[in-house]
């Protein structure tokens, strides 16, 4: 059996994916298509990507929440078979803030969130 192989997403990448982004919508899905086929590689993420996908695009523009949002969200995150979560411990933190000191030194404009993934 082949090693597994990891892909890593941003919850950007997720939020284009529930987005219909035309732009990136093809590439997202031949990844999500190559992925679901090889039944040995997952895409990966932080745990923090689920609190970062709170809503689509157009509930966030009309302020209006929906349920059949919520259940397409949520059955994404529950496709364990495709999407892997990685914890949140103390091992990550130290090197999110390490990465974000050494961002500061270089001018980085670096969001706690982008540092955790």
């Amino acid at each position: 059996m082949a090693e597994p192989g990891f892909i890593y997403w941003d919850a950007d990448v997720f939020l284009s994916y529930l987005n219909n982004d035309p732009g990136r919508l093809p590439v997202i899905e031949a990844i999500l298509e190559a992925v679901e086929s090889s039944k040995n590689d997952r895409i990966v993420t932080s745990v923090l990507s689920k609190v970062e996908v709170t809503w689509v695009a157009h509930e966030k523009l009309n302020r209006v929440l929906s349920r059949d949002e919520e259940d397409r969200i949520n059955a994404m995150w529950n496709n364990s078979e495709v999407i892997e979560l990685i914890d949140f411990n103390e091992e990550i933190a130290l090197m999110a803030r390490q990465v974000m000191r050494d961002g500061m030194i270089k001018g980085w404009k670096l969001r706690t969130n982008d540092a955790i993934h």
